[in-house]
């Protein structure tokens, strides 16, 4: 199944990821002020936000059970068709006046519209090792490029589309665009090509669940997407009311969030980061630390810090910049992160370390679309955004040390297994 490193799949793969990270990117500058006006609060858009993330939460699990039964290729044409609908009729939700029906409607097809991601994301991360076995972490990174790449242009797209017609525009455009894509999905191999490996290597997933390092991995990787989803979900709303920004002026904020997040996944595509992976995610969350002191500095807090709080505006733009690096970190190179702590781990095969590795990933960043709007989102009302973010830094900036410090013992210890068992098997030869 191994061919050119990039193909008519790929390019399909690409399209996909791109057009359904669009159609999440766009939520959080023209969402927000339409709630807004129909009575919402921070706490309530973050849980229309947050809703389309647990349903594709869900949907992951309830699609990983019949994957193998109904194939990929089909899930992948039902998540398609799901997320086609949804999406376009989310466009629709700006010609709904009633505070109740905006928010129930809001509700249902984000719900719709997370398990079509569901099956969009699993079906083609779990394609990936089947036919690229020999090259699947390039293919990864492709991957998770094009979905950051539909992250980043789905706002700039968006503003533009927005000024022409307004609200619905930018969502029609993704919904009829994967709609029009989804012919393309015959190219995919049939159910009966499938099976061929994938009962030979099946992933178990309760002893691969059963690793600690994986799972305190996994606690650190939802921290980072969080942060960032969290904050994604405020700052519109918090630019304009404290800086008096007009809507144009905070979609730009998603402009340029986008264009530091495309710098930075040039930057890891194209350097050799083999040697330098671990380092560079542990490095990941003091980042984020540093973007969330500046993000919304009350001047209530200038004693705790040495920065002058005279331009606050520039802070929280530069923050919203800077968390874009920090979250390109763990999207780019956390599917190569946890093979690598799996290396030398000898109960799984290449192919299972990565159909997990890919498996972790669409969890923790499903999980954390929706635990970073919604707790973000109540702590917001409760306390507002500067303190939040303030004392979040703090949090992380622990945080990080002890998880490098833990995470450095454990994986020493499990480099240290394999040469026990060679030297215990020497012993008993001779």
């Amino acid at each position: 199944m191994e061919g050119k490193l990039i193909d008519k799949k790929i390019v399909i793969f690409a399209i996909f990821l791109f057009l359904a990270n669009c159609g999440y990117s766009i939520v959080g500058p023209f969402y927000p002020p339409v709630a807004f006006s129909r009575g919402g609060t921070n706490f309530l858009v973050g849980l229309v936000v947050a809703s389309n993330a647990l349903a594709n939460f869900i949907a992951s699990f309830l699609f990983g059970k019949i994957l193998n039964k109904c194939g990929k290729k089909r899930i992948l044409l039902v998540g398609a068709l799901i997320y086609a609908i949804s999406t376009a009729s989310f466009g629709l939700l700006c010609y709904i006046e009633n505070e109740i029906l905006f928010f129930v409607f809001s509700f249902l097809i984000r719900i719709m519209q997370g398990a079509g991601t569901g099956g969009i994301m699993l079906s083609i991360f779990s394609l990936i090792p089947f036919l690229y076995p020999e090259s699947m972490e390039k293919i990864f990174q492709i991957s998770e490029a094009s979905s950051g790449f539909g992250y980043i242009f789905g706002p700039i797209i968006g503003t533009y589309l927005y000024q022409l017609w307004g609200y619905p525009l930018p969502f029609y455009f993704v919904g009829f665009g994967v709609l029009a894509c989804t012919p393309f999905i015959s190219f995919m191999p049939s159910r009966e090509e499938e099976k061929i490996t994938d009962e030979m290597e099946e992933l178990p997933y309760k002893r691969f669940f059963k690793q600690f390092i994986l799972i305190f991995s996994f606690v650190y990787m939802l921290l980072n997407f969080s942060a960032n989803f969290y904050l994604e979900a405020c700052i519109s709303e918090y630019v304009m009311a404290t800086y008096n920004f007009s809507q144009t002026l905070a979609d730009l904020l998603f402009v340029f969030n986008g264009e530091i997040y495309v710098i930075s996944i040039f930057i890891f595509l194209i350097l050799d980061l083999t040697n330098w992976i671990k380092f560079v995610i542990h490095s990941a969350i003091f980042i984020l630390a540093i973007s969330f002191i500046i993000a919304g500095p009350d001047p209530n807090l200038k004693s705790f810090f040495s920065i002058s709080f005279g331009n606050r505006e520039i802070l929280t733009s530069i923050s919203f910049g800077l968390i874009s690096t920090a979250v390109c970190i763990p999207w780019t190179l956390s599917v190569k992160y946890w093979t690598l702590l799996l290396e030398n781990n000898p109960n799984f095969t290449e192919k299972q370390k990565g159909d997990g590795s890919s498996l972790l990933f669409n969890f923790s960043l499903s999980l954390s679309e929706f635990l970073g709007p919604i707790l973000g989102g109540l702590a917001t009302d409760l306390f507002t955004l500067p303190y939040v973010t303030c004392y979040c830094a703090y949090f992380f900036i622990v945080f990080g040390i002890l998880y490098i410090l833990i995470i450095t013992k454990a994986t020493s210890q499990n480099q240290m297994k394999p040469a026990i068992e060679d030297s215990l098997m020497v012993t008993d030869k001779t």
